[in-house]
């Protein structure tokens, strides 16, 4: 569908939480979303992931920090998927997550 600069908000998307929170009953059921789409509207998604990294820096470092290396990433022509900035392994010593910072190798969409 070809944008339509008069048309606001509608429904697009159904959006459904991996670990079933938005089941009925479940904390998520009814809640709403917000959609980007990364790969095709950058022009939007960028300001918008750094807007959403700034206002919650404090109270979720980890997710702020990944947004800004996936804003960043789009910014460098780089960004394919947004699974390869998830984490990738869970480190032994220190429980500390490790993440792919950037395309990872064979994943993403073609």
């Amino acid at each position: 569908m070809a944008r339509d600069p008069k048309r606001g908000l509608y429904d697009k998307y159904d959006v459904v939480r991996t670990d079933g929170g938005c089941a009925v009953g479940a904390r998520h059921e009814r809640c709403s979303h917000f959609v980007l789409d990364l790969n095709h509207d950058a022009r939007y998604a960028i300001p918008a992931l750094r807007a959403y990294a700034n206002a919650c820096r404090e109270e979720l470092p980890v997710l702020s920090r990944d947004l800004v290396a996936v804003a960043d990433a789009m910014e460098r022509g780089e960004f394919t998927d947004i699974g390869d900035f998830m984490p990738s392994s869970v480190g032994p010593a220190n429980n500390e997550e490790t993440y792919t910072v950037g395309p990872a190798q064979g994943g993403g969409h073609e």
